[in-house]
């Protein structure tokens, strides 16, 4: 039964028209064509499901590792917090022990200068002085010199040390700064030039220089004060004052109208000194409307 109906609907077939029986390929490879594509997509959403799956899995180890490295950086930063003010702090005691050692040295070396000064003194004092001259015209006892009369001892030896002695150039600084501030300008430029002459190898002797260069501006006396500034770069041309010295003689000069030579000054702070305090200052010196 099965064979005749089969052998039916194939002479059907047979018998059909050719356009009919081309476009039911068509339609058989179209279906074919949309069932493997079906059969794809349901691989392809397998797939995904599955790998949905993988990254859920590994979601919680994600967070967990987030979270771990969130911690340590919570922790590092608390911990940079926690140790930046000491290691401020430690800079600014360095800074201190810095300067306190340097003004110790300073110290010793007045100390080391007041004993040697002391001991070229006492050396005189040892030298044994030459023997008398006698005057033969000189009268003696038998021709009228009283008998008896007390012989004079010869004038006692002194010794003589210099102002400085015993003192530290902080000391000296400190007394002529305190004549600058108290407006005795004069008195305070005999202070640090004394400062600078006893104690030139010191830190207080460039600070000095440049007060007496404030001193002299202080009573307008521009020349003098740039003839101040100008032995500051030239003598401690390693200090940390050369950066004000320039400043400054850029500001005497600008006093006497001598533009282009302040504006020299100042641009030599601003291009070697130009982080500093008076680098900054020339700075705006520069940017500023020319004045008188």
């Amino acid at each position: 039964m099965k064979k005749t109906l089969s052998f039916v609907v194939a002479a059907l077939i047979a018998a059909l028209p050719g356009p009919v029986l081309a476009q039911s390929r068509q339609d058989q490879q179209l279906a074919a064509s949309m069932l493997m594509i079906q059969e794809q997509q349901q691989l392809t959403a397998l797939a995904l499901a599955q790998l949905a799956e993988t990254v859920k899995a590994l979601n919680p180890r994600f967070d967990e590792v987030v979270d771990a490295l969130r911690k340590q950086m919570a922790g590092l930063e608390t911990t940079i917090r926690s140790v930046g003010p000491d290691i401020s702090a430690i800079r600014v005691q360095s800074q201190e022990t810095g300067t306190r050692i340097g003004s110790l040295k300073d110290e010793i070396d007045a100390l080391n200068k007041t004993m040697t000064d002391l001991l070229r003194e006492i050396a005189k004092l040892q030298v044994v002085p030459p023997p008398a001259v006698v005057d033969p015209n000189a009268p003696s006892v038998s021709q009228g010199a009283a008998p008896g009369a007390p012989v004079m001892p010869p004038p006692a030896q002194t010794v003589t040390m210099p102002r400085t002695a015993g003192l530290s150039p902080q000391k000296l600084l400190a007394e002529a700064t305190a004549d600058y501030h108290g407006g005795r300008f004069s008195l305070a430029i005999t202070g640090f030039e004394e400062v600078v002459r006893s104690f030139p190898e010191t830190q207080a002797a460039p600070a000095a220089q440049v007060l007496i260069g404030d001193s002299h501006a202080s009573e307008f006396r521009w020349t003098e004060a740039i003839t101040a500034y100008n032995a500051v770069i030239e003598r401690f041309s390693k200090s940390t004052f050369v950066a004000e010295a320039y400043y400054k003689r850029g500001l005497a000069q600008s006093r006497l109208g001598q533009s282009e030579e302040s504006r020299a000054s100042f641009e030599h702070v601003v291009k070697t000194f130009p982080g500093s305090e008076f680098g900054i200052l020339a700075k705006q010196r520069l940017s500023a409307p020319v004045r008188p």
